[in-house]
């Protein structure tokens, strides 16, 4: 310790030429305390609030990246950030999320039964709101899809064996996304028979009308919750394609990497072995008694439908593939 702050062997510091004198220097305290300042207060708010994340531990995905456990916690302390809203925090002082994620907020309440549900009584507000979020992905549509395959496909057209929705190159990457997405509110059999009534008789799945478990929710946590839904299946159909692609363009066949693309990808392709998608979630905030109402964020990806046109857009090129495809083994 002769020379703090600087390197043993050539003594060069490691930083700025810096006196341990100036330690002493009530200027730099103060400098020091007006930095931090920020930092201390969104700290403190975060250790104020009563957050439940309920399934914190079930939150993953592949937007969350390779070193997951490590982009957990980042991406977990961007969510907080965008909960806790503190203007003059700088963001240049934390890691950023390898992908973006977004927080949509509304009025909530949470129970302590862990086996309670909240079925709500009218199902009626539930129905139009997905509904109209699904007119407005259909809007979306490549021009090379008609608005018909992707609400009354053929029973050729979707490939669901084993609860699992199999992907493949020769299809497009935005029709599986929707049909994915449409596994996780409606039931199989409305989306594979191809008659108009399915539209009109719509019926939402139990899983996703109860959703958040163990809480309640506002009609727009509800459309939050199923447009970040769409993100989320978005994400991992791209993942799965980008995958998919470097496998099917490889100078050789590799059916051992094949193999294990379809158990890591089975999970997040499976509505009934995961039927809400586990890269969205639900924090709970319970307001101090008297400090009006309780609130409950939903926390999911944010930027899956530009990742899916580039997708899309590269889609045409998997053409010249149809004699070599990559589909996922029985």
């Amino acid at each position: 310790m002769e020379s703090p702050f600087c390197c043993p062997a050539c003594g060069t510091p490691y930083g700025e030429k810096f006196d341990p004198r100036a330690w002493k220097c009530s200027q730099l305290h103060e400098q020091a305390e007006k930095s931090l300042l920020p930092l201390v207060r969104f700290l403190l708010k975060v250790k104020r609030a009563k957050f439940n994340w309920v399934h914190w531990q079930e939150w993953f995905g592949p937007w969350l990246g390779e070193a997951e456990e490590r982009e957990k916690r980042i991406a977990t302390s961007a969510a907080l950030r965008r909960i806790v809203a503190t203007s003059d925090l700088d963001e240049e002082l934390f890691v950023q999320p390898a992908r973006q994620i977004s927080v949509s907020s509304g009025r909530g309440s949470v129970t302590l039964d862990p086996q309670a549900l909240s079925t709500p009584t009218d199902l009626r507000p539930q129905r139009q709101i997905y509904k109209s979020i699904r007119r407005h992905m259909l809007k979306q549509l490549p021009g090379h899809v008609l608005r018909r395959q992707v609400l009354f496909p053929e029973r050729d057209e979707v490939d669901i064996r084993n609860g699992i929705l199999w992907l493949s190159l020769e299809k497009c990457p935005y029709l599986q996304t929707i049909w994915l997405w449409r596994l996780r509110f409606e039931q199989a059999e409305s989306i594979v028979i191809a008659h108009p009534s399915c539209n009109r008789d719509l019926s939402l799945l139990e899983v996703a009308r109860n959703w958040p478990w163990r809480g309640a929710g506002d009609d727009s946590v509800w459309a939050h919750f199923v447009l970040r839904g769409f993100h989320a299946a978005a994400e991992i159909v791209c993942d799965w394609w980008e995958r998919a692609m470097a496998l099917a363009t490889a100078a050789e066949r590799d059916g051992a990497r094949t193999m294990e693309l379809y158990v890591e990808f089975a999970k997040l392709l499976s509505p009934l072995n995961s039927p809400v998608p586990p890269s969205v979630a639900a924090v709970f905030e319970k307001q101090p008694l008297g400090k009006g109402e309780d609130w409950l964020h939903v926390v999911g990806p944010t930027n899956g439908l530009q990742k899916l046109l580039a997708c899309c857009r590269c889609g045409s090129s998997s053409a010249g593939l149809a004699g070599n495809p990559v589909i996922l083994p029985p």
